[in-house]
């Protein structure tokens, strides 16, 4: 078992390990053998998502996280002129959000015509259905992680609209990559656009 960490140590700075095995009198095991001693437990679960101002006349479906029916994470296929904005976790939010809008637009508009009821329930279930066979659950069913970037790609692709810079995406996965080896500094990360590929980061 490795070396119990005392909560003075904790204080200095962040830890990353793996899931509570289970909890102690003091503390908690965790799944690879380390322990911890620790005086208090903030709950941090993530977002249930719920949407209780809707009518069921909407045919919005939410099992466990899994909003359902949406083409792409997003329109509903049910209502297709109703978007859900921002669903999609482990992403560029500011990008998302911008594109995902603009990506409803395009239908909303007149601009692009939407596939037919058939064609958008087909390829939303096949996208879940490699979803559920890559292990992921219905609570976490909107997770893009580093399929984040191929979704942007096909969001814009299928609008015909505006996609995202390269430097956006390159400047994205440097913090993602900074989240992960570098928890307790991340976040003091400068960077300056050089062009729409480039980016410099600033000490």
């Amino acid at each position: 078992m490795s070396p119990t960490i005392s909560t003075n140590t904790l204080s200095t700075y962040f830890l990353v390990i793996t899931d509570i095995q289970r909890f102690t009198e003091n503390g908690a095991i965790f799944k690879d053998g380390s322990a911890a001693s620790f005086s208090y437990v903030i709950f941090c679960t993530g977002y249930k998502y719920t949407f209780p101002f809707l009518s069921v006349d909407c045919g919005l479906n939410v099992d466990v996280n899994w909003v359902h029916p949406l083409y792409k994470h997003c329109l509903s296929i049910n209502k297709p002129t109703m978007a859900v904005i921002g669903l999609p976790h482990q992403i560029c939010p500011a990008q998302l959000f911008d594109l995902q809008v603009r990506f409803a637009l395009a239908f909303f508009t007149g601009r692009k015509q939407l596939p037919s009821r058939a064609e958008m329930l087909a390829e939303t279930e096949a996208d879940m259905e490699e979803r559920w066979a890559s292990g992921v659950s219905k609570r976490v069913a909107h997770k893009m992680g580093p399929k984040q970037f191929d979704y942007y790609e096909d969001l814009a692709v299928t609008a015909g609209i505006t996609k995202v810079k390269p430097v956006v995406c390159k400047m994205m996965k440097a913090c993602s990559r900074r989240y992960i080896f570098e928890l307790d500094t991340y976040r003091q990360s400068r960077f300056k656009v050089v062009d729409d590929e480039n980016f410099v980061r600033i000490a």
